[in-house]
Parts: structure tokens; C-alpha cells; sequence
């Protein structure tokens, strides 16, 4: 059984992502009809004298990215703690460990490190899904590899050596993402923030699932 800040915390974790997730899908748009918007204004330029329009859509296509860029970082913090959350509730239920206390509850509730969120993927599918049937088992292995490619895909994101800030292997390990990424740079979860999403949204079924009577 879960303890009540255990439910508490994943309800909470959930309703953040999910609102976050529907703000970030509104900011692609706008960002996207912006650049569609700034693209058909470049064509109708032609040699006018005046690119007034065009240097406005400009403007607005360079703070709609912005913004959609910030909702993506908020978003990641959230979405990977709820993660975080979900597989460690549902190892602790499947391996009858007791309860999480709240500090436990607490700091899993903040961005893991790549580090942390890397030994959470690495928890073998079989020990948190035995009781699932083969098939569903599989798909989660095949998300599970593909997530890890993305840990190294951030690794290589904020070790490149062609980045002037860029990080050392252990220090990126020790980083949380939100924090570490670099400026001018892909976003270090951009290989990781689809499947995260999908984790953290599955985690409160297969906890009811581990713990139904």
C-alpha cells in the first residue's frame, strides 16, 4: 500500500506535468506560426523599401522560442522528478520495502541529477513490471534502452568539446539538467524528454496495477 504523502506527492507531480505539458504544446504552436507567419512576410518582401513587418515577426518568433524554451526547462524539472518518484514508489512496492518517509519524498520531488535519473533506468524492467504480461514488459525494455541512449546523448550535449563551457563526465553526472544546460546549445534533455513524459504518465497505473488486492 502507499502512505499518503506517497499519493499525495505523485497526484501533485501529475497535475503539474500534465499542465505544464499542454502550456509547452501551446507554446510550440505559437512558436511555430510565428516562423510560418515570419516566412511568408520574407516572401512578400520582395525588395520593398519598408521590412517592418518582417523585422516584428522576427521579434515575435524570437521571444515565442524563448518562451517555449522555458516552459520546456520548467516542464523537464517536473517531468523527470515525477518520473524520479514513480519508479522509485514502484520498486519500493514491488520489493516490500516500507513506505518512503518524507524527506525521501521530498527530495525526489526536485530534478534528479543525470546521474540519479540514469540508476533509475537502469532498475531491471523484470523486478518492476513481473507481474505485467511479456509484451508489455518488452515495449517498457525497448523505452527503457532508448532513454539510456539518451542519458548518453546528454552526456555528449554538455561534454562536447567543441563547447566552451562545456562540463567534465563526473560533473555532468552530478548536475541536474535545468541547470546544466548550455547556452546556444540542443537542450540536454532533448533525447530523453518524450520518454520521460511517457514514464511518468504510466507510473501511477503500474503502481495501482502493483498494488491492487
Amino acid at each position: 500500500m502507499l502512505s499518503g504523502p506517497e499519493v499525495e506527492a505523485l497526484a501533485a507531480l501529475s497535475e503539474a506535468v500534465g499542465d505544464l505539458t499542454h502550456e509547452w504544446h501551446s507554446a510550440l504552436a505559437v512558436e511555430r506560426r510565428a516562423r510560418s507567419m515570419g516566412d511568408a512576410a520574407e516572401r512578400r518582401l520582395d525588395g520593398a523599401p519598408f521590412g517592418f513587418h518582417t523585422e516584428a515577426l522576427s521579434g515575435l518568433y524570437h521571444h515565442a522560442f524563448r518562451y517555449g524554451r522555458e516552459i520546456e526547462t520548467l516542464l523537464w524539472r517536473y517531468a523527470s522528478a515525477s518520473a524520479a518518484l514513480g519508479i522509485t514508489v514502484l520498486d519500493r512496492v514491488v520489493t516490500g520495502k516500507p513506505p518512503l518517509d518524507e524527506e525521501s519524498i521530498d527530495r525526489l520531488c526536485e530534478e534528479p541529477t543525470l546521474a540519479e535519473l540514469e540508476s533509475l533506468l537502469r532498475i531491471p524492467v523484470d523486478r518492476l513490471l513481473g507481474a505485467r504480461e511479456a509484451g508489455v514488459r518488452a515495449r517498457e525494455e525497448e523505452r527503457r534502452r532508448r532513454l539510456l541512449d539518451g542519458v548518453e546523448a546528454a552526456y555528449e550535449i554538455l561534454t562536447d568539446d567543441m563547447v566552451e563551457d562545456r562540463l567534465d563526465r563526473p560533473t555532468a553526472a552530478a548536475a541536474q539538467l535545468s541547470v546544466a544546460a548550455i547556452e546556444g546549445c540542443d537542450a540536454p534533455w532533448v533525447a530523453l524528454l518524450d520518454g520521460v513524459l511517457t514514464v511518468a504518465g504510466q507510473a501511477p497505473y503500474e503502481i495501482a496495477f502493483a498494488t491492487r488486492p
